[in-house]
């Protein structure tokens, strides 16, 4: 075979021709268009001489790259099209596009490849492409041979005219006949020409024509007819009974005929050795059998049969008769060959047409019934049946079906790969071509019922691994030749390649399915915290890409080794809630829950025996299996399984997929789980906190109690009844509490229930164990089954039956606790026991009644303050008007005094100036003390009538200079501080802010410090005066080096009339108002006054003005 290569990359066009040539291939080389045109033009004059290898051949085959220089790959397609239109052209492209791939298959293209091109893709698509070339050239060489032949008899009858003139009328009709059976080449209008004409002229009432395999030994009908061109039926009903053949055996005349090559003349057919099974149904009496001669070969027989007794054939019918099975040994040979040349050209199309079909179907669920479909319609053949290996099953399953056994097969039916023909096939790699079934002892029937006589079987092979078999059945012998097979097998080839590529695409989409789950799934885990809700999702995900049956997840509680199955799906149905106790006996789940370990099962009728336990027949039935744990922080927390009514339904890929999502659901359940937690705390928090509020937020015993009670009710759901007692007085001094009871305050049951304890009642503690236990421990007490109590001895019948109707089993007793002392107790008598661990539900209640225990001290306190307040009230009303008299008094004094204190002034200074008179030294000092202590009475005075004017609005606000009022402070007290030896040391910044205020109240305030200053301090002493400041404030402070103030003084010095040495005996004189007027004129700047100060050690005051903004 001759390949062209063009294309314009030369390493392209080196590879390919190393490939092809390698595999046996001539090939030349082109460039572009222009340079293939050339080699093209060789097969517009094809010669058979150029038949043979030689660098003159024409090409055969064309591999051409779509882009190429100039002129592009689809007109170059056009132009071999227009050479010679049987050329195979394969169009190799590196940019697959469905447009152009269209468009090249439109014009005539054989295949299209795209690059890269590996040499295995490229043999195959050019040795298919050598295939149909052959066949192509096969045609025409037969077809010229025909013409040929029909050129050559004409030739000789026209030579032998002259010499067959005396035959003319015996031979006319054989002429005749030759030409009407020569005129067709279509097997069935030979067959039937040849019969009714031959027994017309050879004065036959019957002829009959068989075929020969003397290869099986077998006569195999053709056709039957009467000489008046009506079929004979009760022959053709025999002969066309389906898969009928004739031993050769059977038949001692045909023996006889193939070994003499002669016809056969048989008188009287009933004392002949023709079986009477083949004669009796026809009538016949006396039979003349030609043989059908070809090539020196016997290839069949004519039977040409008289239904009259004792009616024989002329010798020149015999030889009529020979003749025309000459013709028709040519003719039946011309159209079975016609026939197979058109079968594999029928079939050749067929497969172009099929694989075309299949190419363009890329999910595989309708690609393989369709697959079978274009088979059966396309060939014509009874039944196509498909199958695919399962290697780990060891089975080949029947994935696609046409044809007549489709109503008698089932879809998914499976066969052992070791049995059978379909399993040979399978097993081998090899076609089997069976023409009789009944004689290839491998055939095993199948279902009753199937009319299968031959049978075709042909391996689906990829890279040399058989993937399948395709199966096609006839219900007829010798049904199928070689044509068949080959065309079986180059539509398999392409079938591989279609059902790869569907698995190929099919794996891509499973991909994309398995991370869109995956990420769903994360999402459901990241976003929704409902766990109920989460495991929904996660099953939908889940069956959504795989073949479920059955579905459920476990989740593990430890303490009360429960397997708690909030969600189980059988047959898409959801089913309810279920506990499992885990045991021995609880199947595989719970093996996998002790063991941790996946279990993985592929057939659970195979495996059964195998698994480590029995599993449990629970919904619907299962045969695959996947159940694997939940692990999380190395702890199993659960189970989770997938299950499907078909064996080998999991492969691992769905088994690496459900591994990691169970470790998703591990998380998601963990998740799930410490949200419910947090939720679980968070309500009861904000129970605890809402009833917290409620209890402190109230003063009425009542309420507390109404608050403390529905709490309780709602955190114990199990509670069917709760008690709150007071502690009743006691005489027992040994604080054993034998003798003491407690007295109920608050009862609270269920709406339809009455009350246990009315309030009121009494309750001795000797009789409740358990409480008696509460107050000397002061700690809880949890009883968790009141029949096993210490009290179910000591109770009455009564008191029993009680319990028993109000069906309580369990009680929690709470101290209330005050001052380290119990002052009653909540019970919470229970229906069924507190579900372990107890102390996180006990500590709430117990804070929940330390918060009760709180807000009821308060109240009583409240109560206890309310019955004191008329009491406090009168008393500060008297205090009000205590304060008004005294305030009065000191107007009133004020007042009273001013007037005479200022006439013994006058008279003081007239007599101090010698204006009455002169005075003596001794006179003059006596003078000089009335007017210093005159002067200090005036300032007591003036200090007193200024208490009553000191509130912020009596100021005059204005911008003050703190530096000028310290100043003249200081000059005012300096010719006092030098009597005493004291010095005066200012430490004031020149640029200090002012501040706004009331000059005359300011220069009051630092009077009074400095006057304190002075007296307080020892001769010899320093009064230190400092002024600083800060972005808010300006500070100003004294200090000296006085006495100081005793420290539980410091916080009354500034109260009015207040002194630190109030007796009579005192050092110092004064009324305690000068400090009480500086801190009142200070707060009425918005400042502040601080003193700091040691006894012995003096004191200094610090005074604090607000800068203004």
């Amino acid at each position: 075979m001759h390949v062209l290569i063009v294309d314009d990359e030369p390493s392209i066009r080196e590879t390919f021709q190393i490939f092809l040539e390698n595999e046996g291939y001539q090939v030349s080389t082109a460039t572009d268009f222009f340079e293939a045109e050339p080699i093209l033009r060789r097969s517009l004059f094809p010669r058979i001489e150029q038949m043979e290898e030689g660098p003159g051949q024409p090409v055969d085959i064309v591999v051409a790259d779509i882009i190429l220089p100039r002129v592009n790959g689809l007109a170059l397609l056009e132009r071999v099209r227009e050479i010679d239109e049987d050329i195979p052209v394969v169009i190799i492209t590196g940019e697959p596009d469905v447009k152009t791939a269209a468009e090249a298959l439109r014009l005539g293209a054989y295949d299209y490849v795209t690059k890269p091109v590996t040499q295995q893709v490229l043999i195959q698509v050019v040795n298919r492409a050598a295939d149909r070339r052959r066949l192509a050239m096969e045609k025409r060489r037969l077809e010229a041979e025909n013409l040929a032949y029909q050129v050559h008899l004409e030739e000789m009858v026209a030579e032998r005219t002259a010499e067959l003139e005396q035959r003319n009328r015996e031979l006319g009709t054989l002429v005749e006949i030759g030409q009407d059976i020569s005129a067709s080449l279509e097997l069935n209008t030979v067959l039937e020409r040849l019969t009714y004409r031959a027994a017309q002229v050879c004065g036959a009432d019957q002829c009959s024509v068989f075929l020969i395999d003397q290869e099986r030994g077998r006569i195999v009908p053709l056709m039957s007819q009467l000489r008046d061109v009506r079929k004979s039926e009760s022959m053709w009903s025999l002969l066309k009974e389906p898969g009928y053949v004739v031993s050769i055996e059977d038949m001692p005349g045909a023996q006889r005929i193939i070994q003499e090559r002669q016809p056969l003349y048989i008188p009287d057919v009933k004392t002949s050795s023709l079986p009477s099974y083949l004669v009796e149904p026809s009538g016949i009496k006396s039979l003349l059998i030609v043989p059908l001669i070809s090539q020196d070969r016997v290839i069949g027989a004519m039977a040409l049969g008289h239904t009259e007794p004792e009616h024989t054939f002329s010798p020149i019918q015999v030889n009529l008769a020979m003749a025309i099975a000459t013709q028709a040994a040519i003719d039946i040979e011309n159209a079975r060959l016609f026939e197979q040349v058109h079968k594999q050209v029928a079939q050749l199309t067929v497969v172009s047409h099929v694989a075309r079909q299949i190419t363009s179907i890329l999910d595989q669920d309708r690609l393989l019934p369709a697959i079978t479909q274009a088979i059966q319609e396309g060939f014509d053949y009874y039944s196509v049946l498909l199958f695919l290996t399962d290697p780990a099953a060891g089975v080949l399953r029947l994935v696609g079906i046409a044809g007549g056994f489709k109503s008698l097969l089932p879809q998914g039916d499976t066969q052992s790969i070791n049995v059978g023909l379909i399993g040979e096939a399978g097993k081998t790699g090899q076609s089997l071509l069976v023409n009789d079934v009944e004689q290839d002892p491998r055939y095993v029937p199948g279902v009753p019922g199937i009319p299968t006589r031959s049978e075709l079987c042909v391996p689906l092979k990829l890279a040399n691994r058989v993937i399948g078999v395709l199966d096609v059945q006839e219900t007829q012998v010798d049904a199928f030749d070689e044509t068949d097979v080959l065309a079986l097998e180059t539509l398999a080839d392409q079938i591989a390649v279609a059902i790869e590529n569907a698995r190929l695409y099919e794996n891509s989409l499973r991909h994309a399915e398995e991370l869109a789950l995956i990420h769903n799934v994360d999402v459901a885990i990241t976003s929704i915290l409902d766990l109920d809700e989460v495991l929904q999702i996660i099953y939908e995900q889940i069956n959504a890409v795989m073949p479920l049956v059955s579905f459920y997840i476990g989740l593990y509680d430890e303490k009360r080794n429960i397997l708690h199955v909030p969600i189980t799906v059988e047959n898409g149905q959801r089913m309810p809630p279920l506990e499992i106790t885990l045991d021995e006996s609880s199947g595989l789940s719970g093996w996998v829950i002790r063991t941790g370990q996946p279990l993985w099962v592929d057939d659970m009728e195979v495996e059964q025996d195998t698994l480590p336990v029995r599993s449990i027949d629970y919904g619907a039935p299962m045969r695959a299996l996947m159940t694997l744990p939940l692990i999380t922080k190395g702890r199993v927390i659960g189970v989770i399984s997938a299950q499907s009514d078909r064996p080998h339904a999991f492969d691992e890929e769905h088994r690496q997929l459900f591994a990691g999502i169970a470790t998703q659901v591990a998380i998601a359940v963990e998740n799930a789980r410490l949200y419910q937690d947090m939720a679980q705390r968070t309500r009861t928090l904000r129970l605890l906190a809402d009833a917290s509020a409620g209890m402190m937020g109230s003063l009425e015993p009542q309420e507390i109690t109404d608050h403390l009670l529905t709490a309780l009710s709602q955190r114990f759901v199990a509670a069917n009844s709760i008690s709150v007692f007071e502690r009743g007085l006691s005489n027992n001094h040994a604080n054993n509490y034998v003798n003491d009871y407690v007295i109920v305050s608050a009862e609270w049951s269920p709406g339809d229930q009455s009350v246990f304890l009315p309030v009121g009642t009494r309750v001795k503690l000797s009789r409740q164990p358990w409480m008696r236990q509460l107050f000397l421990t002061r700690q809880w007490v949890y009883v968790p089954d009141m029949e096993q109590s210490a009290w179910w001895n000591i109770a009455t019948e009564d008191e029993r039956q009680l319990v028993r109707e109000r069906g309580i089993t369990a009680v929690l007793s709470l101290p209330l606790i005050s001052q380290e002392q119990v002052i009653g107790a909540v019970s919470i008598r229970l229906g069924t026991p507190l579900p372990e661990p107890i102390d996180e539900l006990v500590d709430w209640a117990q804070t929940l009644v330390n918060q009760a225990t709180s807000a009821l001290v308060a109240a009583r306190l409240y109560r206890q303050l309310e019955t004191q307040k008329d009491t406090l009230a009168q008393a500060y009303r008297e205090l009000q008007e205590t304060n008004r008299l005294r305030t009065e008094l000191v107007q009133n004094v004020g007042h009273e005094l001013r007037t005479p204190l200022a006439l013994i002034k006058g008279y003081a200074e007239l007599v101090c100036h010698e204006t009455l008179g002169p005075l003596n030294e001794a006179q003059r000092n006596a003078m000089e003390i009335v007017m210093a202590r005159t002067a200090t009475l005036e300032h007591l005075i003036y200090n007193l009538t200024m208490l009553q004017r000191v509130p912020r609005e009596a100021l005059a606000m204005e911008p003050i200079c703190l530096n000028e009022i310290l100043q003249r402070v200081c000059n005012e007290f300096r010719l006092r501080a030098d009597r005493n030896d004291l010095r005066f040391r200012m430490d004031l910044s020149d640029d200090m802010p002012s501040i706004k205020g009331d000059q005359q109240r300011l220069e009051l305030v630092f009077s009074h410090l400095l006057d304190n200053a002075v007296k307080f301090s020892p001769n010899g002493g320093t009064i230190t005066i400092r002024g600083w400041w800060d972005e808010d404030h300006v500070y100003v402070s004294i200090q000296d080096q006085g006495v100081g103030i005793p420290s539980e003084h410091l916080d009354r010095i500034f109260e009015r009339f207040y002194q630190v040495d109030g007796s009579a005996s005192r050092q110092f004189s004064g009324m305690g108002v000068g400090l009480a007027l500086v801190w009142e004129i200070v707060e009425a700047h918005s400042g502040s006054v601080d003193v700091e100060s040691h006894p012995g050690a003096g004191s200094t005051f610090t005074v604090t003005f607000p800068r203004p903004r």
